[in-house]
């Protein structure tokens, strides 16, 4: 009987080495990676919640800012009923003339833009967050005079006078 045992136990024994051998291999093989990826992961999902944090803050903000416009925007909106525009204007410029005037005063002449685009580009600049006016007229100043007059952007018309940005 000693062929039949020699020769079953000898593939069995044969057979368990290179099983060990094996499993050991692909154990070391995986554990590294794995602890690299840990590392790996952690910063950048770090950075991935900063990031969303600052997103969330950049959007709270610009609803916070929008709503304010949209406040803003319905409060400062006039009528469009003509006498009502009209009366707002007036009043919207003689309040700029009375809180702006020195402040015009006191700008170097150098300040002043020179071209109808250059004073589009100004008009908050200038006339501080006051209305747009309609049909196209834009608020300007005198270089010598520093006084504030309008000029039709289209039909280059000059006025002192507010009622003519009425006209188009």
């Amino acid at each position: 009987g000693d062929s039949t045992s020699a020769s079953s136990s000898a593939p069995s024994h044969g057979h368990q080495q290179p099983q060990q051998s094996q499993e050991m291999a692909p154990q070391q093989f995986f554990q590294q990676p794995e602890i690299q990826q840990d590392m790996y992961m952690q910063p950048q999902y770090m950075q991935q919640q900063q990031q969303m944090q600052q997103q969330q803050q950049m959007q709270q903000q610009l609803q916070m800012q929008q709503q304010q416009y949209m406040q803003q925007q319905q409060f400062m909106q006039p009528a469009v009923d003509p006498v009502q525009l009209l009366e707002h204007m007036r009043l919207q410029n003689q309040s700029l003339r009375d809180s702006y005037t020195q402040y015009w005063q006191s700008l170097p002449a150098d300040d002043l833009p020179t071209k109808l685009q250059e004073w589009q580009h100004c008009q908050e600049k200038f006339f501080c967050g006051a209305d747009l006016l309609p049909n196209q007229w834009l608020r300007c100043l005198g270089k010598s005079s520093r006084k504030m007059y309008f000029v039709n952007a289209k039909s280059l018309l000059t006025s002192f006078d507010v009622d003519k940005c009425l006209s188009p």
